[in-house]
């Protein structure tokens, strides 16, 4: 928990130093933590990371006829202290609380699906929710939401339904949609690594095995330095990867009593073989898309 936390702040202010350089750091970092307390996530992080370093840009332009007898308190001073300011007004007050909104209206249509059994659609949804923004806001609002579903399912057999009942077995279905989901990005960039290295720097192939494992323990932000370095190619296709594999685990009734744990509890899944193909499946064509769609990247 400790290492991912820095996941995010580190993220948006590399994003940060890229645009306005160095004075742009420390303005990133800490609106990328502020993403992260204010729950927006990878979304919110990458924004910050953009807002931080444009702001640096336009109070360098705005500061270029200082004095030079002012100078040197630019970098140390001026931009670090006036570009937090404006980034932790504009993600508190602005981006976080939007970003929220938007998870809140996830979570009510969710429901509304689960309560309509329409089963396969809500797999497809929560699996490619899990993909889209990879730990941000609307990928928790899939986890949530599929937990959450535990939770209800613990309910209704407390009150004497019982394990094999229609709504109970919803809740569990939802749950399995949510983890698969999340399993997937990080396979498919694996696979994809591998059988079309063109498409990657030698850095992304190096982390190929990682992904694989991440991908195995239901981590996704294994997949946020692919998305982040190329997310007009990559988030599309890790999207429509994990909404197959939500929607065909859904609708082969593949069930998940735990809220976590990627491969390791598998044996609490109902139908595995289904769900392990499910999965494969899922990463496949998430493979193959970024085959297909991602531009041949030129090494340093």
């Amino acid at each position: 928990n400790t290492a991912f936390g820095f996941m995010l702040p580190i993220l948006a202010g590399f994003i940060a130093m890229a645009i306005g350089d160095r004075p742009a750091l420390a303005v990133g970092l800490v609106g990328g933590m502020i993403a992260a307390n204010g729950k927006s996530g990878f979304l919110g992080a990458l924004l910050a990371g953009f807002l931080a370093g444009y702001i640096v840009l336009l109070l360098k332009k705005m500061c270029s006829k200082f004095p030079q007898s002012l100078e040197g308190i630019k970098p140390t001073l001026i931009y670090p202290l006036v570009g937090i300011f404006l980034v932790g007004v504009l993600m508190v007050f602005i981006f976080n609380p939007l970003i929220g909104l938007v998870n809140t209206g996830l979570s009510n249509m969710l429901t509304s699906l689960a309560d309509k059994n329409l089963l396969a659609l809500l797999g497809l949804i929560l699996g490619a929710m899990m993909a889209i923004d990879m730990g941000g806001p609307i990928n928790k609002a899939a986890y949530v939401f599929g937990s959450g579903m535990l939770s209800t399912a613990a309910d209704l057999v407390s009150a004497g339904a019982s394990q094999s009942d229609a709504a109970v077995q919803a809740c569990y279905i939802s749950m399995a949609a949510v983890m698969i989901g999340g399993m997937v990005p990080p396979m498919g960039i694996a696979l994809a690594c591998k059988l079309f290295p063109k498409k990657f720097t030698k850095a992304e192939r190096g982390s190929a095995v990682s992904n694989f494992v991440m991908g195995c323990s239901f981590i996704t932000e294994g997949a946020i330095p692919f998305a982040a370095a190329d997310p007009l190619h990559v988030i599309p296709c890790t999207l429509v990867g994990a909404g197959v594999a939500g929607a065909l685990s859904a609708a082969f009734k593949c069930t998940l009593m735990a809220p976590h744990g990627g491969i390791f509890v598998f044996a609490t899944v109902g139908h595995p073989l289904f769900y392990i193909l499910s999965w494969v499946i899922g990463s496949v064509v998430t493979c193959l898309l970024l085959g297909l769609i991602k531009k041949n990247v030129a090494e340093e």
